[in-house]
């Protein structure tokens, strides 16, 4: 059976260094049984663990980047700066920071983020 898992062979990751340690199959409770199957499949034919980790460390062996993001300290100083002191209430931000976090490894031009937020959310 091929496996329908996502390709490892180029580009980068940028993944919640909070906790790496998470069990694939066991802590994810989302995932069908179908697609849990593949994934023991994908584990068994590369020698790959069961962890989060595990995944990281095997991508690494396929020359992609990966860089961990504190994603719940950042949320915490942006509570903080914001006087927001539910980090429940700043989750939701998790997507912008991710893209924050791409634009800054892309070096991406921050005056053209900037100008294309201002044009989509008017001051």
């Amino acid at each position: 059976m091929q496996s329908k898992l996502p390709s490892t062979n180029e580009g980068g990751l940028i993944v919640d260094s909070r906790d790496l340690s998470v069990n694939v199959l066991k802590d994810i409770s989302t995932f069908s049984e179908e697609y849990k199957n593949q994934v023991r499949d994908f584990q068994k034919q590369n020698g790959v663990g069961e962890t989060i980790n595990d995944y990281l460390n095997y991508a690494k062996t396929k020359q992609i980047q990966v860089y961990p993001v504190p994603y719940m300290d950042l949320l915490a100083q942006i509570g903080k700066q914001l006087n927001i002191e539910k980090i429940s209430m700043l989750t939701k931000m998790i997507n912008v920071l991710t893209i924050g976090v791409s634009f800054a490894l892309l070096k991406y031009d921050r005056k053209l983020v900037e100008d294309a937020i201002k044009a989509t959310f008017h001051e």
